[in-house]
């Protein structure tokens, strides 16, 4: 069964700043909820495709949507944990997280996408709203604090107890309302969507892709086939793309994203 109702554009709302996306061809929505097959037919591919870019869409949403003091890598000593194994790895990770907000920032909230490596072990990328009283700059062997672009490389002194190296950047700039900084939060959530892979949906069929903190909030989403409202000023960032078919590689849909600054009148 098939919606009566085909979009034509959808309008996500993150704080001050909206996103129009325009597609080329209506869509038609379906009434099954979004399910795009069923699992262990010929129909698998088509739901590791959907599974992936509904993944990546959800990470893009928390990231600009949730306002994260830091961003960066975190690590497991294998002295201290097993490394290779994934699910100890998150469940040790999840409580060790709950321990830090009770115990040391209520407010704490994170967002976490774990990556292999080529020897199989995993470390994580990590979104991370906390105190700064939390964080101390990394230094050198030699002693020397590290820098990355200008900026100071900071050291999670509560992850590096328990499990090991970690290697954080202050983003809490990029969420100041400006057009400058939401170009740059964009470039930011659009690279950590890479580490998810069609290996790691695959591998985590029907399980988590990513771990995230109670609290974490995602954009008001509207669709309608005709535009409501469209800003009339010029926007900071547009882009456009194409949505290739899993299997043929034929273009089915173009996209175009429009990015403004919401005004306040």
């Amino acid at each position: 069964m098939l919606n009566e109702k085909a979009i034509k554009y959808t309008k996500k709302t993150y704080g001050s700043m909206v996103i129009y996306k325009e597609f080329d061809q209506k869509i038609v929505i379906p009434t099954n909820n979004g399910n795009t097959g069923v699992r262990g037919t010929s129909e698998t591919a088509k739901s590791t495709y959907e599974s992936m870019k509904r993944t990546k869409e959800n990470i893009r949403d928390l990231v600009i949507n949730n306002d994260f003091t830091h961003w960066g890598t975190v690590t497991y000593d294998s002295k201290k944990i097993n490394r290779y194994d994934l699910e100890e790895i998150q469940k040790k990770t999840s409580q060790y997280l709950k321990n830090i907000k009770k115990r040391y920032d209520n407010n704490m909230q994170y967002l976490l996408i774990f990556e292999q490596h080529k020897d199989k072990a995993w470390h994580g990328h990590m979104f991370l709203k906390t105190l700064a009283v939390h964080m101390e700059n990394a230094t050198t062997k030699k002693g020397n604090d590290m820098t990355e672009n200008g900026q100071s490389v900071l050291n999670w002194k509560l992850w590096a107890n328990k499990f090991g190296f970690t290697k954080f950047l202050d983003i809490s700039h990029l969420y100041g309302n400006s057009s400058e900084n939401y170009t740059e939060l964009l470039k930011v959530s659009n690279y950590i969507t890479k580490y998810i892979t069609k290996d790691l949906i695959e591998l985590r069929a029907n399980k988590k892709k990513y771990w995230a903190s109670r609290g974490l909030t995602k954009p008001k989403k509207e669709s309608f086939s005709k535009v409501k409202g469209t800003p009339g000023r010029v926007p900071f960032h547009k882009s456009n793309y194409s949505i290739i078919h899993h299997l043929t590689g034929e273009v089915v849909n173009a996209i175009t994203t429009t990015c403004y600054e919401e005004l306040p009148f």
